[in-house]
């Protein structure tokens, strides 16, 4: 120890019998120590009640109840979708509002554990984690304030996304509207080729997608009718575009309208020309997409605002709540109307 009686990292070292630099990993959610050795560090710093230098600035925050932990996985940081504003809207937001901001990224149970150790005000997580873990059910319990931006099959504290069964249903609205009945889907599905039943989408947020586009369109079939983006590979997408088989296409959100604008690009495909498209995509900025796209967008400055309503208020208004948000439709040009007697005139 030190001479003022402080844990000094070879302390920790030397009481978990392992290197400095295994402490070092650990603290900092760093891979290359096994699992139950990062426990037992974390477990001896817990009771010592020492914290290293790079969050020991944060928790003066915390005592003073002023600290919101931002968790986000890396992919989420560089690919946030729908949500791509968010997190900077909600970080301007409580600095405005006196909170201190700290953002933790990596391996979900590990800054778990670290949000342990902090306890802060709010605990706002990024992203669609389907399952509840252990870790956040204490942290709940705790009396944490646990918000998540996304959708989800459980959750311990309150939900905000948008309604992607409304969106489905608006999209196909839109297009059979204007005549269209032959419509195909493009979803971030990943290297699944084919979709045999809505349990074989991968997460909440497309099952309940799909399912508001059959709600207005019952013919979509999920093997003939909706394509997989494949991680980027286009080859699922330009086959289904070679057959010519529909006339308009609905795409889940950016990189998959940006994959179908390619592929139409690809095959001398004219939008909207030859084939109309609608997505779901922010409303800015406008260099998404080389020309002007039917999409729907989330309003996520209502978002915000509700986070911030939820981190202001008492802890048991956080609690197992789901708060839905429509989208709002930016008209484009991209959706053509048919010479179609059927067409429906369903409002959007």
């Amino acid at each position: 120890m030190t001479k003022n009686g402080n844990l000094t990292i070879k302390d920790i070292a030397k009481a978990c019998s392992v290197g400095i630099g295994t402490v070092s990993r650990a603290i900092n959610g760093k891979p290359g120590v096994k699992e139950e050795v990062r426990k037992k560090i974390l477990n001896h710093i817990y009771e010592m009640g020492w914290r290293s230098n790079n969050i020991a600035g944060k928790l003066n925050s915390a005592r003073k109840g002023k600290l919101v932990i931002f968790l986000s996985s890396l992919f989420g940081l560089i690919d946030r979708m729908n949500d791509n504003d968010v997190m900077g809207l909600l970080a301007e937001a409580c600095t405005n509002e006196g909170y201190e901001t700290l953002l933790l990224t990596g391996n979900r149970n590990e800054c778990l554990e670290q949000c342990m150790q902090l306890r802060p005000h709010a605990l706002v997580q990024f992203g669609s984690v389907d399952r509840t873990g252990e870790i956040e059910g204490k942290l709940f319990e705790a009396g944490i304030r646990l918000i998540t931006i996304g959708e989800r099959e459980e959750c311990h504290g309150a939900m905000l996304h948008p309604d992607h069964t409304d969106a489905g249903r608006r999209q196909a609205q839109l297009l059979r509207r204007n005549g269209h009945r032959k419509i195909g889907v493009v979803c971030c599905i990943g290297e699944q080729k084919t979709i045999h039943s809505i349990d074989d989408m991968p997460s909440l947020r497309l099952r309940r997608y799909i399912q508001g586009i059959q709600s207005v369109h019952p013919k979509l079939s999920l093997e003939k009718d909706v394509v997989s983006d494949n991680y980027g590979d286009p080859a699922p997408l330009l086959a289904a575009l070679r057959r010519g088989e529909h006339t308009a296409w609905i795409c889940d959100e950016q990189r998959s309208c940006q994959e179908l604008i390619y592929c139409a690009y690809q095959l001398n495909l004219r939008i909207p020309e030859d084939i109309s498209l609608v997505t779901l995509a922010p409303a800015a900025p406008c260099f998404l997409f080389p020309m002007d796209v039917t999409r729907f967008c989330p309003d996520n400055k209502a978002r915000v605002a509700k986070a911030m309503e939820l981190i202001n208020a008492p802890e048991d208004l956080c609690r197992q709540q789901e708060f839905v948000f429509f989208k709002r439709y930016h008209k484009g040009a991209t959706v053509k109307k048919l010479n179609s007697t059927a067409a429906m005139a369903a409002p959007l």
